[in-house]
């Protein structure tokens, strides 16, 4: 029985929340650690995707390419006045070419489009049956705020000498007092300036605290996942289309080892 004579209620989702918590500790966690990517290092990971998952892909293309080409200059030598035939060689080079560079044109377009988004900071836990990685996602409105606070202090500063230019000019001649007038009226401005600057600053940083990371949860048995490596990063591969970089240089010794030895033995023991 719930005794409510003291007209309370007990808090059903918070004693479930603390369960959950309580129970997320006692599970043990292999690896936990933050990290971020690089372009070159983003660049890499595609490359061994594409490198373990996607190696025949153009094969066939620059094979049927290469012989019609062969066969176009076999033929313009026997017929060197058909037109149609030079067509073709152009056709089957362009056609050569676009396969060769695919994957080239494809990591391009990638890291094109990873420039205008905004920075992404990660966390991964690596617990014994699942890893959770959570996307926390930077907003490039709160690196500007940084700069603006910076040419605040320097209007701050230019106010002051301002104010100490004014004085002097107010003892010399009375032209000088006007344009004191005009560099006191000039510092109220900038003084304007700050004020909202710094509470434009302050709205970012609100923001961004009320901002929740994007968690997502790969459980070994249900998702097809692979673990690759090489001098740069570790890489937790998703249903060979998706790939996440942990680079070495945000992992120490002991992080890479204990990742390398239970990833490796855990994938190998599945199915997939």
């Amino acid at each position: 029985m719930i005794d409510i004579s003291n007209g309370l209620l007990p808090d059903l989702k918070a004693e479930e929340l603390a369960k959950k918590e309580k129970a997320k500790k006692q599970q043990k966690i292999i690896a936990e650690f933050s990290y971020d990517n690089t372009l070159e290092e983003t660049d890499d990971a595609i490359k061994i995707l594409q490198k373990n998952f996607y190696p025949r892909r153009g094969k066939l293309s620059i094979i049927a390419y290469s012989f019609l080409g062969v066969a176009s200059i076999a033929a313009i030598v026997f017929n060197p006045t058909q037109v149609v035939l030079y067509i073709a060689l152009a056709f089957c080079a362009y056609g050569l070419f676009f396969t060769l560079t695919e994957k080239k044109r494809t990591r391009k377009a990638v890291l094109d489009t990873i420039m205008k988004m905004n920075p992404e900071v990660y966390r991964c836990t690596i617990f014994d049956d699942r890893v959770e990685i959570d996307t926390i996602i930077k907003t490039k409105d709160v690196e500007n705020s940084e700069v603006d606070e910076g040419k605040t202090e320097v209007d701050e500063d230019k106010t002051e000498v301002d104010e100490e230019n004014s004085e002097v000019d107010e003892v010399n001649t009375e032209v000088d007092e006007d344009k004191t007038e005009v560099d006191e009226g000039n510092s109220e401005v900038d003084e304007g300036k700050t004020e909202v600057q710094v509470e434009n600053s302050e709205d970012v940083e609100n923001v961004e605290e009320d901002f929740q990371p994007i968690k997502c949860v790969y459980r070994f048995g249900e998702d097809m996942l692979d673990f690759l490596e090489d001098d740069i990063s570790l890489f937790l591969v998703i249903a060979r289309r998706q790939v996440y970089c942990f680079p070495r240089r945000c992992l120490s010794d002991e992080q890479q080892t204990a990742i390398r030895e239970f990833l490796t033995k855990k994938l190998s023991s599945l199915d997939f």
